[in-house]
């Protein structure tokens, strides 16, 4: 099931993707869906047998994806292991960093060509700490 959770106080239209793809990036499954979420609610998007999502795929090589957007704006983000994380088979991933000066500071813009678990971000003196860390990039 995917559902969604608003403590919103006002009602928003939206579009959900649903995606599950192997730690290449290669996709097996494809949704997009308009939906209508009410105000203070939680309520199930799409449902699907996790056999028929799989498609007879190894599971240890699958991840789903799911992105709420609304108003233009990407407003969730998840992804979703079909089995634990120490069984998955990842491959070992060549990210990619480029550090890019804009008028507000810095921006960090990684590519990687497999999936990366729990990426993590430092700098060499260690003086910062970033608000999103141990992510999950997926291919480009």
């Amino acid at each position: 099931n995917v559902d969604v959770n608003s403590d919103s106080i006002k009602a928003v239209d939206g579009t959900l993707l649903i995606k599950v793809l192997d730690f290449n990036g290669k996709m097996s499954f494809n949704k997009e869906l308009n939906i209508y979420v009410t105000p203070l609610s939680n309520a199930i998007f799409f449902s699907i047998p996790t056999d028929e999502l799989l498609k007879g795929l190894n599971k240890k090589e699958l991840v789903l994806s799911t992105v709420l957007t609304m108003h233009g704006l990407a407003v969730s983000k998840n992804l979703l292991y079909f089995d634990h994380p120490n069984l998955l088979q990842l491959q070992k991933p060549d990210i990619k960093t480029k550090i890019i000066q804009n008028t507000s500071g810095f921006e960090i813009e990684l590519t990687t060509n497999s999936l990366a678990k729990r990426v993590f971000l430092s700098l060499p003196n260690g003086d910062y700490n970033f608000s999103d860390n141990f992510f999950d990039p997926l291919p480009n």
